[in-house]
C-alpha cells in the first residue's frame, strides 16, 4: 500500500520527555506512550527501573487528547501510573492486541497492518495503521516471550503528510517493510532513548522528527531512564543478566545495564565534550487547545461510524484478526522447544542404545573375563555422573542449549574413542572413552528437564514424557542396527563389536548440532524471566507480602529427597539387570541379534509409555506412580529370575517390565524434583540429582558382573526387585507427611 502523502507540511510535535510526545494531525490530538510520574524507582523483574528526570508537562496542562498511541502497556517506562490514570479520560487508546484486552473499555488492540479510520473534526478521515515492531534484537518468536508485544503506528490521510511512530522497535527489517508499504514517510517520531551506564556515554533524544525514516535505535530505552541493580550499595558485577528485559539471552546488547549514582557521575566525567543537540521541544511545539471537541469516530467494516468513547453504549470495536497474544507466544515457544528436543532425543536415543547393546560384549571380548563385563556400564555411568554435574552447572549459568549441546558433543567424542580403542586393542583407551561416552547418557536424561522448564505444574509430567518418548524411536532402531553396523565396521577394518559406536558417534554429533542451532529461545532462561516477572508482580501488590505464607521448606526438602530416592533406586536396579542380560544370553548360546532384540524392547518400554505415564502422574499424583515403579521392578526381577535359559520370550517380557518400572520412576521422580526446587537453583539441583542417579547406575553396572560371577543371574534379578520395593514405603511416608 503506497503512502497517501502529497504535502511537505511539518507536523508540530511537543516532546514531553521519554517516549511521550503530543502532536496534532488532521485536527485530532495524539499522545504517545504517556509517562508523567515524577522521578522515582519501579520494581521490575530482576531489579529496579529508575526515572531520573520529570516530564516537561503535567497531564492537566495538555488540554484535549483525542487518541493515545500506546506502543505497549506492560513496562512503566512506556505507561506509568499517571499515564494509566490519564487513559480513563481519553476516548480512544490504540495499542497491542494484548494491551487492548488488558486495558479494556476505550482501548483497541491492532494487529500488524490493521487500519482504523478516525473521523476528522472538519470532515474526512485519518487512518491509523498498526505496524509491526519488535522490542529487542531478534525474531518475534525469540523476543516477545521475554519483553512482550509492542506495536508501531503509521498515520495517513488525504492531503496530510505520512507520520511513522516507531514505538519501542529495534528491527531494521521491519522498518524496511513499513517503508515499502507507506514510503515516503514525511515525519518520523522515534523512540530512540538515552540509556546511561558506567560503560556507555551515548545519549539520544527520545523523540525527534526527520524527513525520512532513519535507522531505528539500537536500544529501546526512553530518555532519562535506566535500570539500577545494586548489591549492598555497589553495582552487581553480573547486573547485565539482572536488568530489563529480564534475563536477556547471550548476544543481546547491553544498553540496559546497572548503574549507581556514583557510576553515572564517573561516566559523565569520562564523557568527551560534544555538541549538544537542540531540544526538540524548543524547535517544534503545539499550543494546547483546551476547547472541547467531540471525540474521534472510528468507521466499522460496513462503512458506518462508531464512536470511540468510553460509554457503555459505544464500546470499542472488537478486533476480528487472530491475535498473537502473550499466552499464544508462550505456547508457541513451548511447542517449538519440544519439537527441537524431540528431534535431538530421537538421535541421542540411537546413540545411547547402540552402545548399551554391545558395550559389555566388547569389553568381555577385549578383556576375556565375564567378571569385568559390567565395567563398561560402570565407566559409562561414572562418566555420566561427572557429565550430569557439568551439564547441570553449565545449564544453570548459560542455559539449556549450551549445556545439552556440550554433553552430546562429549558423547560423540567418547564414541570415536571407543572405535579407536577397539582398532588399537588398547584397554586403557577403551575405559577412558567409555567414561567420556557416558556424557551422552547424562545429557539424554537431562533433556527431560528442559521439556518441563516452561510447563505449568499441572502438565510438567506430560512435558517430561513428551521428551522421553522421543528416545523410543532411536532406542529401538539403535540396537536393531547392531548387526548391520558390525558388518559395516568389519568392512572398514574395525572390530565387529565396535560397529554400533559408529552410529552412536554420528547420532550424538547430530543431536548436538540440532540443539545448538534451533533450541532458541533457551527454555531455562525464558522460564527464569517469566518467574522473575511473576515474582515482581506479586511483590508489587499492596499488602500481599505480609499476608502470604512462607514456603514450606521442610516439605520441599522431603519431596526433593523422595524424588531423588525414587530415581536413584530405579536407575540402579535397571542398569544392573539390563547390563548383565546380554551377557547371560550370550553365555547360553544366544546371538547378538537376540540380545539386540531384548534390549530394543527394553528401551522401548523405558520410553514408549511416557505419554501415558505423564498423564497418570499428572492425574493420580507423583507419589502414587512412584510407588507403582517399585512394584513393577519387583515383577521384572521375578520374571527374569524364572526365565528358561534357552527361551528369549520370558526375557523380553522381563526387560519390558524393567523398562516400564524405570519409566514410572523417572517421570514421577522428575516431576517431584521440578516441583520441589525453586527455579533459581533448578538446573544445578537437577544436575546433582542426576549425579546421584549416575553413581547409582555405575554401582549397579559394576556390582552386576560381580554378583552374576559369584551367585548367578537369577539372584541378581531377584535382589534388584527386592531393593526396588524400598520406594513404596518411602512414597507412602512422604504422602502422609504432606
Amino acid at each position: 500500500m503506497a503512502g497517501t502523502s502529497a504535502t511537505t507540511e511539518q507536523i508540530p510535535v511537543r516532546a514531553l520527555g521519554g517516549p511521550t510526545a503530543l502532536f496534532e494531525y488532521g485536527g485530532l490530538r495524539f499522545l504517545t506512550d504517556p509517562t508523567f510520574d515524577p522521578p522515582r524507582e519501579y520494581r521490575v523483574p530482576g531489579g529496579r527501573l529508575t526515572k531520573v528526570a520529570p516530564s516537561r508537562a503535567a497531564p492537566d496542562d495538555l488540554g484535549r487528547i483525542d487518541v493515545v498511541l500506546l506502543s505497549h502497556d506492560e513496562h512503566p517506562d512506556n505507561l506509568d501510573d499517571a499515564g494509566r490514570a490519564l487513559l480513563a479520560d481519553v476516548p480512544l487508546t490504540l495499542t497491542t492486541l494484548g494491551g487492548g484486552r488488558r486495558l479494556g473499555n476505550g482501548a483497541k488492540g491492532l494487529a500488524d497492518w490493521e487500519p482504523v479510520e478516525l473521523d476528522r473534526p472538519g470532515g474526512g478521515t485519518v487512518t491509523v495503521t498498526g505496524v509491526p515492531a519488535v522490542h529487542g534484537p531478534g525474531t518475534r518468536e525469540e523476543v516477545e516471550p521475554i519483553t512482550g508485544q509492542v506495536v508501531g503506528f503509521v498515520l495517513t490521510g488525504d492531503g496530510l503528510p505520512t507520520i511513522y511512530v516507531s514505538g519501542d522497535n529495534a528491527s531494521l527489517d521491519l522498518v524496511g517493510q513499513i517503508a515499502e508499504r507507506f514510503g515516503p514517510v514525511d515525519t518520523a517520531i522515534l523512540f530512540a532513548g538515552a540509556p546511561a551506564s558506567p560503560s556507555s556515554s551515548t545519549t539520544r533524544s527520545s523523540s525527534s522528527t526527520a524527513p525520512r525514516p532513519p535507522r531505528p535505535p539500537r536500544s529501546s530505552a526512553p530518555a532519562g531512564w535506566f535500570p539500577s541493580t545494586t548489591t549492598a550499595g555497589r553495582t552487581s558485577p553480573r547486573a547485565v543478566t539482572n536488568c530489563w528485559p529480564p534475563s536477556p539471552p547471550p548476544g543481546w546488547p547491553t544498553a540496559w545495564t546497572s548503574a549507581t549514582p556514583a557510576d553515572r557521575a564517573a561516566s559523565a566525567d569520562r564523557r568527551p565534550a560534544r555538541r549538544r543537540r537542540p531540544n526538540p521541544a524548543s524547535m517544534i511545539s503545539s499550543a494546547p487547545d483546551a476547547a472541547p471537541r467531540r471525540p474521534p469516530h472510528r468507521r466499522d467494516r460496513d462503512g458506518g461510524a462508531v464512536r470511540a468513547g468510553l460509554s457503555k453504549e459505544h464500546p470499542p470495536v472488537t478486533n476480528t484478526v487472530p491475535a498473537r497474544t502473550e499466552d499464544l507466544s508462550h505456547a508457541q515457544v513451548q511447542r517449538r522447544i519440544l519439537i527441537v528436543l524431540v528431534a535431538a532425543q530421537v538421535l541421542s536415543g540411537a546413540g545411547l542404545a547402540a552402545g548399551v547393546a554391545v558395550g559389555a560384549l566388547l569389553a568381555q571380548e577385549m578383556l576375556g573375563s565375564t567378571g569385568l563385563a559390567g565395567l563398561p556400564s560402570a565407566l559409562g555411568t561414572a562418566g555420566s555422573a561427572l557429565a550430569a554435574l557439568a551439564v547441570g552447572r553449565l545449564s544453570q549459568a548459560r542455559g539449556r542449549r549450551p549445556g545439552l549441546a556440550a554433553g552430546y558433543l562429549a558423547g560423540a567424542v567418547g564414541s570415536a574413542g571407543v572405535i579407536a580403542a577397539a582398532v588399537a586393542g588398547n584397554a586403557v583407551l577403551l575405559f577412558l572413552s567409555l567414561f567420556v561416552y557416558g556424557a551422552g547418557t547424562a545429557t539424554n536424561l537431562q533433556a527431560r528437564y528442559a521439556g518441563a522448564d516452561l510447563a505449568s505444574p499441572a502438565h510438567r509430567a506430560s512435558a517430561v514424557s513428551t521428551v522421553l518418548v522421543a528416545t523410543t524411536l532411536g532406542g529401538v532402531v539403535g540396537p536393531s542396527l547392531a548387526a548391520p553396523t558390525g558388518d559395516l565396521a568389519h568392512t572398514l577394518g574395525i572390530p565387529y563389536l565396535a560397529g554400533p559406536f559408529l552410529l552412536a558417534g554420528a547420532a550424538y554429533a547430530m543431536a548436538a548440532l540440532i540443539l545448538a542451532i534451533w533450541l532458541r529461545p533457551d527454555p531455562l532462561l525464558l522460564a527464569g524471566a517469566l518467574e522473575a516477572e511473576r515474582t515482581a508482580a506479586e511483590a508489587a501488590r499492596p499488602g500481599d507480602a505480609a499476608g502470604r505464607p512462607g514456603p514450606a521448606v521442610e516439605g520441599h526438602r522431603s519431596l526433593l529427597l523422595t524424588g531423588a530416592l525414587v530415581m536413584v533406586l530405579t536407575q540402579l536396579v535397571m542398569v544392573a539387570i539390563m547390563t548383565m542380560t546380554p551377557v547371560h544370553m550370550h553365555d547360553h548360546g544366544h546371538g547378538t541379534g537376540a540380545s539386540g532384540l531384548v534390549i530394543a524392547v527394553h528401551i522401548a518400554a523405558m520410553y514408549l509409555p511416557s505419554p501415558l505415564t505423564g498423564r497418570l502422574v499428572d492425574r493420580h499424583g507423583r507419589l502414587t506412580i512412584a510407588a507403582a515403579s517399585g512394584l513393577t521392578l519387583l515383577a521384572a526381577g521375578i520374571v527374569a529370575a524364572n526365565a528358561p535359559s534357552d527361551s528369549v520370550t520370558p526375557l523380553v517380557a522381563a526387560l519390558a517390565l524393567l523398562g516400564l518400572g524405570w519409566n514410572f520412576g523417572i517421570v514421577a521422580g522428575t516431576a517431584i524434583i521440578t516441583d520441589a526446587v525453586p527455579l533459581a537453583a533448578r538446573a544445578r539441583t537437577q544436575g546433582l540429582v542426576d549425579v546421584a542417579i549416575a553413581i547409582a547406575g555405575a554401582t549397579g553396572g559394576m556390582a552386576s558382573g560381580l554378583v552374576v560371577a559369584a551367585a548367578g543371574y537369577p539372584l541378581l534379578t531377584i535382589g534388584g526387585g527386592i531393593l526396588a520395593l524400598v520406594i513404596v514405603p518411602a512414597a507412602v511416608a512422604t504422602a502422609r507427611s504432606r
